[in-house]
């Protein structure tokens, strides 16, 4: 059964990157509300082709190295301390605006197990 949603976390709240490193931790997924202050900033440094007039609204998903170039921003460098966790490395990063949010998520498990009596499917 899934949890129930957690309320998401205000950037720059006091708080909020401690309760970000537990999440990491703990590979809970989670979101974090940023300032809509960000939203330009955001949309031109993510998206530095787009014409002139166009709505900026950004919907990207990387990693870690979606998460470094947000960190880079001015106001965001908090964020880069979660780059130095071993769990960072195989997570998902999700940013959304014009109501900027960055969703992290963990995948169950970095690699496929396999359990005795598994087997694979043979070409017969």
């Amino acid at each position: 059964m899934d949890k129930a949603p957690r309320a998401p976390l205000v950037w720059p709240r006091a708080g909020a990157s401690a309760a970000m490193r537990t999440f990491v931790e703990q590979r809970q997924p989670f979101e974090v509300l940023l300032p809509v202050d960000f939203n330009h900033v955001l949309f031109t440094r993510l998206c530095p082709r787009a014409r002139p007039g166009m709505p900026e609204s950004v919907d990207v998903a990387g990693g870690p190295e979606l998460l470094r170039r947000i960190a880079d921003i001015r106001g965001l460098e908090g964020f880069a301390d979660l780059l130095s966790m071993e769990e960072m490395r195989t997570a998902a990063v999700r940013l959304r605006t014009p109501s900027p949010c960055i969703i992290f998520d963990f995948p169950v498990c970095d690699t496929p197990e396999r359990h005795e009596g598994d087997r694979l499917d043979e070409a017969r």
